[in-house]
């Protein structure tokens, strides 16, 4: 038994090491991962292959959610980047045939500019967390401002 010992720690060791990153590996590929992120009020054309590349990926999951960000910039009004969203969700919807209880949207706030993020979330992963968006309104100043 005792010549057995000097072997039995090196497998476990082995065994360990094998066994550990695979299951570090499991667990990432259950992670949200973000497909998408675009600046701006793009043409048509452009958000269509968007979407339809976001769609595919979605179909590739059946089991995964979609989540779909829209930041509005400091000028947008607040509901606006809500209707882009829902937008993209009717889209992907209507003429991509994804269902409606797959996709999430979310009004992500202000920020510095219009942004869209399309996120893919498998079942048990937590969802994508709102960037950096401004909390407090700008300071508007009124009155003209003199020279000293």
């Amino acid at each position: 038994m005792n010549n057995l010992k000097p072997f039995v720690i090196p497998i476990a060791i082995a065994v360990i090491l094998i066994i550990v990153p695979s299951a570090f590996a499991q667990e990432s590929s259950q992670a949200s991962r973000k497909i998408d992120e675009f600046i701006g009020e793009v043409d048509r054309g452009d958000l269509k292959a968007r979407l339809d590349n976001f769609a595919i990926e979605l179909q590739n999951q059946p089991s995964a959610l979609g989540h779909v960000i829209v930041y509005r910039s400091r000028r947008d009004p607040p509901s606006i980047s809500q209707r882009y969203a829902l937008l993209a969700r009717d889209y992907l919807v209507k003429q991509r045939g994804i269902a409606r209880n797959r996709l999430v949207t979310v009004d992500g706030g202000r920020s510095g500019c219009l942004m869209y993020e399309l996120w893919i979330v498998p079942p048990g992963a937590a969802p994508p967390e709102r960037r950096f968006t401004y909390k407090y309104p700008l300071e508007r100043r009124t009155g003209v401002r003199r020279r000293p």
